[in-house]
């Protein structure tokens, strides 16, 4: 993250304008960015999945297959390797399962990828690392803040209680799907950023 006295001292010039606006003065300078789709996920990869190019830029060695499973251990398949997967995530299983499975969660060291109902995602806490918060300091006290977890997220409403080690507590009002660790979190007080981390 950037730190507070760094973050101060930085300049950005779109920061009130709103997307359609820049669009829209691009068009009119004549820059071919205007026309431009929206980028998402890792926008470099331009469509190829981001296993293949993890394995392909030598990120992933010789990745070992596992085994997919239910909650309580009971196998329900294989898989060609955990770099594959993520949570929430229902494809990409090489099988059907008759119903509908999602990825709750994900052991590397097992190599086991778990798998379970919709509801099975949801989680009403989330642990939060190397959290970092615009003041420079962390907040003394727990705070109501609308806590974004991944890209285009509206937001949800939560508790977020600062811990020793730059790490926070998240307990979200209503529980939320497909928390993934690695992805950030980002807390809000309206439109303001006041910190985020790394959810762990």
């Amino acid at each position: 993250g950037i730190e507070a006295q760094v973050l101060e001292r930085v300049l950005f010039p779109l920061g009130e304008l709103e997307k359609t606006t820049v669009r829209a003065m691009a068009a009119e300078a004549g820059l071919p960015v205007a026309q431009r789709p929206e980028s998402r996920d890792v926008c470099f990869l331009a469509g190829e999945p981001y296993w293949r190019w993890l394995a392909r830029e030598g990120y992933v060695k010789d990745p070992d297959p596992g085994e997919v499973v239910d909650l309580e251990g009971n196998v329900l398949g294989h898989h060609p390797g955990v770099h594959r997967f993520t949570t929430g995530q229902r494809q990409g299983f090489g099988r059907s399962f008759g119903a509908p499975k999602y990825v709750v969660a994900i052991d590397p060291s097992s190599r086991r990828v778990v798998v379970g109902d919709k509801a099975q995602t949801f989680v009403r806490v989330a642990r939060v690392r190397d959290c970092r918060y615009a003041s420079g300091d962390p907040p003394v006290a727990p705070f109501d803040a609308l806590v974004m977890v991944r890209y285009r997220d509206q937001g949800h409403r939560a508790m977020v209680t600062p811990l020793p080690g730059r790490e926070a507590r998240v307990e979200f009002v209503e529980p939320v799907s497909a928390i993934a660790p690695g992805q950030a979190a980002v807390f809000y007080e309206g439109d303001v950023v006041v910190g985020g981390g790394t959810l762990s």
